[in-house]
């Protein structure tokens, strides 16, 4: 894994936990406008990560943009390590 790709890969690890953080505080504070506008701000810069790491690299999710297998006519997902065997360092 090159250092872009794993510099990506950190960006959506990081993403992802605040929109699930955020999450979990609007379960308990659902009328809070800032955390609603956090929360759309974390999973649209998670999305933007995700599309941008699977066109470059390889498939992130199992059941992300199918657009992968109209280009490749292959399988991708179980073609490339999965994500627990990932380096990230």
């Amino acid at each position: 894994m090159n250092q872009e790709q794993n510099k990506l890969l950190m960006h959506i690890s990081a993403v992802s936990f605040a929109a699930y953080d955020t999450m979990l505080y609007l379960d308990t504070h659902p009328d809070c406008m800032e955390a609603k506008d956090y929360y759309c701000q974390m999973m649209e810069e998670r999305t933007k990560a995700i599309m941008e790491y699977e066109k470059n690299y390889e498939p992130l999710l199992a059941m992300g943009d199918c657009n992968c297998m109209k280009e490749s006519k292959n399988w991708l997902w179980a073609t490339t390590p999965w994500p627990w065997e990932r380096r990230h360092c």
